[in-house]
């Protein structure tokens, strides 16, 4: 109910951060005509500017805001809650899913999580299972790695639990099929938000909210390139390595 809902947002989650730049969760690619391609979503964590350089994720692609078009009227600028169309300034592959963001402050990408739910379902849950996870517009399988410990709702305390059951507030660690992006749920709610769907009966049998993720390099993001693995090798007379 909205009482258990209300403590998992609640519950070991900072007050809400102000974020030096945008992220627009694309909902849908809006092409007209063959002459213009737009991003439809709704502008999170502060406002967009034409000229703002983005990154979009997962990808790595980078660019430019080109228009911001609201209704048919074309703005300067988009205050976060606006539902607006972004065209930028080069021809990148952007598909539903995928999130636009200042390039300053893109969003993270990861497969691993630490998370919170709180079990909807009179079917109880498992460590192993697996389940359909939504995330502003992104659709992933997911399983519940484990289930890490439940939490009282009166007391805080922390309780073993071998199963999740209705009503139940508890940590888990989530692993999905392909990497999703998302923000920390302290910054932007929307991006760290999900709920669990039975592949089976449909049922929404979970919402949670993301902690972080266990493959953690905030500073680090995909950078989308022309040349590949094999002809830089060529290039440079060498195989690659990383050294962390």
């Amino acid at each position: 109910g909205p009482t258990l809902i209300s403590k998992l947002e609640t519950a070991d989650t900072a007050p809400l951060q102000s974020v030096d730049g945008f992220a627009l969760p694309v909902q849908l690619v809006n092409r007209p005509t063959p002459d213009f391609r737009g991003f439809n979503g709704i502008v999170m964590r502060a406002p967009v500017m034409t000229g703002d350089k983005v990154r979009v994720s997962p990808s790595g692609a980078t660019s430019n805001v080109k228009h911001i078009w609201l209704a048919g009227a074309e703005l300067k600028e988009a205050a976060p809650g606006l539902s607006v169309t972004l065209e930028l300034e080069d021809e990148i592959g952007i598909s539903r899913g995928d999130i636009i963001s200042a390039a300053r402050h893109p969003v993270e990408a990861s497969d691993q999580f630490e998370a919170d739910i709180v079990w909807m379902s009179h079917q109880a849950g498992y460590s192993g299972r697996s389940y359909s996870l939504k995330l502003a517009g992104q659709n992933v399988t997911a399983t519940l790695t484990s289930l890490k410990y439940q939490v009282d709702v009166n007391t805080g305390q922390q309780l073993a639990s071998t199963s999740v059951n209705l009503n139940e507030i508890t940590r888990v660690t989530l692993n999905t099929q392909r990497p999703i992006c998302f923000d920390d749920y302290g910054t932007t709610p929307q991006l760290g938000a999900f709920i669990l769907i039975d592949n089976q009966t449909n049922e929404t049998v979970a919402a949670g909210i993301i902690r972080f993720a266990l493959r953690r390099a905030t500073n680090i993001h995909r950078q989308q390139a022309d040349i590949d693995k094999k002809a830089r090798r060529a290039l440079s007379g060498h195989t690659s390595k990383v050294f962390w």
